[in-house]
Formats: structure tokens, C-alpha cells, sequence
């Protein structure tokens, strides 16, 4: 999987130098960036979307039916590019079906829906981001320098962060949460990522 940004940005970004956190030398800083600090702030990333930026292939979900034409796709498979098969109680449709962000569209009838045919719906797809967007890199970007912002200012050390977020205590948990790490700003940028499915239909 790609990282949504490179340690450097992130090391550029917080300002930050190795030996306020007690480390040895710059390579050092830029591993523990790199093996802690991007997947925390990717993590952070995600949750807020609610799905990932990376490009996934031959996803397979089954759903119930809508009793419709339109078919919610949920997170975390989104945003949906194409589907490859989508089946109604084994009948092969994909041929009849529009892909559309966060639903899918049945020309040929309706997503059947009866109490006897619950998850009766497979669909196949491929989903997410053929490349990590420019905002999403800059959000990671920022939100990677507010965690080691946040570091210095706590006076973590880095072997106290790795022990953290490999167990993912509660109090690392109320280091990566607003506003330490996702700020008002980065929610803005964020905000267009996170579908709605108010306006399918």
C-alpha cells in the first residue's frame, strides 16, 4: 500500500528537530516518522472518511436488496469506480449496471427485496483512488506534524509511542484525537471526502 505522505513532509512540516525528542540522528527520526507517525496519521485519515484512499480491486460484498433501481454501496467501499459482477439471488446483471461513487444502478429492474431474500445481492467492484489526492497528501502531511508536535510537547519519547500505539492505549488515543492531530482545517479539506448519501436517486 502507498503512504499518503513521505516522512520528510512530515519532518519539513512539525519543524521539529531529532534531538528534541532525545534521538540520536536525523535517520532515526525519519524511521520512527515513517514506521509510526504516517500510519497513525493515515489512520486518522481513514476513520474520519470512513474508507481509505489506496485502489482495491475484486472487492466482494453482499448486500440485501433495496426493493429499487439504486443500491447503497457502503464504506468502507468507496468510492466505487466499476464492478466486474454484481448478482441478484445468482442471476448475473453486471451487464444491466451503472457505477456511480456510492451506489450502483440497475437499468434492467429493480434490486429484489423480500423477507425470504435477505443478502441476496453479490456485487464484485473495484473501488478507492488510482492515486492518493494532492489535499489528502497535504492533510496527511499536517495532521503527521501535529502528532510529533504533539510528542514534544508531551515529552514522549519514541519507544513510549511505539509501546502506545502498538497497543493502542487510551491515552494514545486522546493524543490522535481533535484537536491535537485532525484541527478544524484539516476537517475542512477532509469534509468532500466523506459521502453523503442524501442526493442518490
Amino acid at each position: 500500500m502507498v503512504d499518503y505522505c513521505s516522512a520528510l513532509d512530515i519532518k519539513y512540516a512539525s519543524q521539529v528537530r531529532y534531538t528534541q525528542l532525545g534521538m540520536l540522528n536525523d535517520n532515526d527520526f525519519e524511521q520512527m516518522i515513517t514506521q509510526i507517525v504516517v500510519p497513525a496519521a493515515m489512520k486518522i485519515i481513514d476513520s474520519y472518511c470512513q474508507h481509505d484512499f489506496h485502489l482495491n480491486t475484486g472487492g466482494t460484498i453482499i448486500l440485501d436488496g433495496s426493493g429499487d433501481q439504486d443500491l447503497l454501496i457502503p464504506s468502507p467501499y468507496l468510492p466505487v469506480i466499476s464492478t466486474s459482477s454484481v448478482l441478484i439471488g445468482g442471476e448475473e446483471v453486471n451487464s444491466q449496471v451503472k457505477a456511480y461513487e456510492s451506489y450502483i444502478h440497475y437499468e434492467g429492474g429493480v434490486f429484489t427485496k423480500t423477507e425470504s431474500s435477505r443478502k441476496n445481492i453479490t456485487v464484485v467492484l473495484t473501488y478507492g483512488y488510482a492515486s492518493i489526492p494532492v489535499d489528502i497528501k497535504y492533510a496527511c502531511t499536517q495532521v503527521g506534524a501535529n502528532i510529533v508536535n504533539a510528542m514534544v510537547r508531551r515529552k514522549l519519547v519514541p519507544n513510549v509511542m511505539t509501546e502506545a500505539f502498538s497497543t493502542e492505549t487510551h491515552g494514545f488515543a486522546a493524543l490522535l484525537n481533535v484537536p491535537v492531530a485532525l484541527t478544524a482545517d484539516i476537517k475542512d479539506i477532509l469534509d468532500k471526502y466523506r459521502f453523503s448519501y442524501m442526493d442518490v436517486g
